[in-house]
């Protein structure tokens, strides 16, 4: 036996080597090259291919992972929303499946989840108002996934010289998106997420001895996460997040929003999941993010953001303005920070002090010769 499957890797050494081998596996797809994918997506209108590569990327997922999610895979985190499927490939019966902390991106509108996320389901609210499934059945196999991947290879298509610059002719597919996420997470930076908590997120198995004693880590699973969304994992403003300011939650102009926005989501799902939390969540990034979306409105009228009740109402519009923040207050408490990032922080605050000291010195230096100028010439007089 030992011989033969010698024998038989040698043969395909062989023929891979005279080019006679079909291998079509995926290519990892880049952090770059999927931020043009989310790009062209929106430009070419399809919102929900947008949705579905920023979940299936966050989330370091196959397609199948995302098709069958609904409301109640989705929970709020403390500055996440966290998704946990029902069952996995590897693991049918759903005992172990891992929780996924997902975040925004206040910095990059092509890639922020809370983004995707609460402009598709605004704009879709009157269809989820009898289905807890965020991705209709629509493809010619019965499944939301073969809809998505066909559009996804349509779009791919009319880019094809620029996505053959990042990966291999006929190599590209949606198994890219959770090569490429994993590849970004563990090789993006010196300092990476712990690899146990990038098994998890991949739903990989560690081994039967590393599965029992690297058991599921949040704080790690949180920065895995911030890294995925897009954020500088170097940088302080890691832990940024478009947040209602304190007490918003009961303010007039949150509260007409949010029925606005998703009424009849709130009311047919509310008891599920307390969805009306992680839509409160979001809503913050819609806000932060109008301008955006107002442009792209103006670019194109047909455009389905024109969909989202916001855009309509200016006056509510401006009064939610007020109430968005970016900065740390009691709402928003960062998680899974790693010690590096507080240095950095540290380090920030310090530039900035010594950088007014030294202004101020420069000024004061300035004053002083001003008085002495003065003085001296008063005394001549």
């Amino acid at each position: 036996m030992k011989q033969l499957l010698l024998s038989c890797k040698k043969e395909v050494t062989n023929e891979k080597k005279k080019g006679n081998l079909d291998k079509q596996e995926s290519d990892p797809i880049s952090v770059v090259l999927y931020e043009l994918i989310c790009k062209w997506a929106l430009e070419s209108n399809n919102v929900s291919v947008w949705v579905w590569n920023v979940l299936q990327w966050n989330c370091m997922a196959r397609s199948a992972s995302i098709d069958p999610l609904g409301f109640h895979n989705f929970s709020k985190g403390v500055d996440s929303i966290i998704v946990k499927y029902d069952d996995s490939k590897a693991d049918n019966a759903g005992e172990k499946v891992s929780p996924k902390n997902i975040f925004a991106n206040p910095f990059n509108h092509y890639i922020s989840s809370f983004l995707a996320l609460d402009c598709y389901v605004c704009i879709s609210k009157e269809t989820f108002s009898i289905n807890d499934k965020i991705f209709q059945k629509k493809g010619k196999d019965g499944s939301a996934a073969s809809t998505y991947c066909s559009q996804l290879s349509i779009l791919l298509l009319q880019f094809v010289d620029i996505v053959n610059g990042h990966t291999r002719p006929l190599h590209t597919n949606t198994h890219g998106f959770r090569k490429g996420s994993a590849v970004h997470a563990t090789s993006g930076t010196t300092c990476p997420p712990p690899l146990s908590s990038v098994a998890n997120r991949g739903e990989w198995s560690l081994g039967a001895i590393f599965d029992l004693y690297f058991s599921f880590a949040e704080p790690g699973d949180c920065f895995l996460g911030q890294i995925l969304a897009g954020l500088d994992c170097n940088s302080a403003v890691i832990a940024t997040l478009p947040h209602f300011k304190d007490e918003s939650k009961s303010h007039p102009a949150v509260v007409e929003a949010m029925e606005l926005c998703f009424g009849p989501i709130i009311e047919s799902h509310d008891d599920l999941c307390s969805v009306s939390g992680i839509l409160f969540f979001c809503l913050a990034s819609i806000v932060h993010h109008i301008e955006f979306i107002a442009a792209k409105v103006a670019k194109n009228p047909q455009h389905r953001f024109a969909g989202i009740p916001l855009l309509h109402r200016p006056d509510l519009l401006a009064d939610l303005t007020g109430l968005v923040s970016l900065d740390k207050d009691k709402t928003m408490k960062p998680t899974g920070i790693p010690p590096h990032v507080r240095q950095a922080e540290a380090l920030k605050a310090i530039l900035k002090s010594t950088t007014e000291t030294l202004h101020m010195l420069i000024n004061l230096t300035e004053e002083i010769k001003n008085v002495v100028r003065k003085a001296i010439l008063a005394n001549s007089i």
